[in-house]
């Protein structure tokens, strides 16, 4: 099993892959307080309008319908305290309006999913009708779609934030990562032109600050092995010349005439094309 270093870059990846998944949980935990919370108040709505509920039921259960029960719907907007609906609405199981104290109401039947989003009123265990309390005379459409708008746009909201806060991490982690290649690669380039004096900067200790290391390994290497090899150039050119000075003077010499020919002279000679013959 491979052992992650603290200065690890596979360590860095995960732990910004995993900021970025806490942040994703934390914008859907705040989406969800939110769609909780303004549940939490329907349900204190709702707790308020029990009694006109229970009252509406108990019509229901002795009358078998609602004709004649405005007069509750009257009395609970007449009692209710400032910032409570004075306006109701009765809809049936089957969409249709039983009951209104509503100046403008919809035309026709109402579609299912307008006429659950009221308190349901139960007789005989059964969903008879429900309560829609309005605070002001409009349309159950406008309340249901509102309520959808707002939860579109907390979900559009909390995709916006994962995304930018994802190409945020992302952005950061590329340059952190990406900075130091391209110092890799200009000096790379540097040294396929025979600068050998050229060194990288190492500010990490990760993989690519090894990376970075090892380079600057390579290049003082390569450098130690050109000046090895200039020295020892430099080495037997002088061995060479020695030899070759000497054979040049004595044949230059037998050429002009300026010296006799001898078993010494060339005794010489041949000692040193020996030399040469070693190097």
């Amino acid at each position: 099993m491979t052992k992650i270093r603290h200065s690890s870059l596979l360590l860095k990846l995960i732990l910004a892959f995993w900021v970025v998944s806490i942040s994703g949980i934390i914008i859907v935990a705040v989406l969800a307080g939110r769609v909780s919370q303004r549940e939490f108040n329907r349900f204190i709505n709702d707790a308020q309008y029990q009694n006109l509920v229970d009252d509406l039921a108990g019509y229901y259960s002795e009358h078998g319908d609602f004709t004649g029960a405005k007069y509750l719907l009257e009395a609970a907007s007449q009692q209710a305290p400032t910032g409570q609906a004075k306006e109701f609405l009765v809809v049936d199981a089957d969409g249709n309006v039983a009951l209104s104290l509503v100046q403008r109401l919809p035309s026709g039947k109402l579609s299912p999913d307008l006429a659950n989003i009221g308190i349901p009123i139960m007789a005989n265990t059964e969903v008879v009708a429900r309560l829609i309390p309005m605070r002001t005379p409009k349309n159950p459409a406008d309340m249901a779609q509102k309520n959808l708008q707002r939860i579109y746009f907390d979900i559009f909201i909390s995709m916006v934030s994962a995304t930018v806060l994802a190409l945020l991490f992302g952005w950061l982690m590329a340059r952190n990562i990406i900075r130091p290649l391209r110092d890799l690669d200009t000096a790379t380039q540097s040294i396929a032109q025979g600068n050998l004096e050229q060194q990288v900067s190492i500010s990490s200790k990760d993989e690519i600050g090894t990376l970075a290391s090892s380079f600057n390994a390579m290049t003082a290497s390569l450098k130690r092995s050109r000046d090895l090899r200039r020295q020892m150039t430099a080495d037997i050119a002088h061995d060479l010349r020695t030899p070759l000075s000497i054979i040049l003077g004595y044949t230059e010499a037998l050429s002009d005439g300026k010296l006799q020919g001898s078993a010494e002279i060339y005794q010489v000679m041949h000692q040193e094309a020996g030399h040469l013959n070693h190097l």
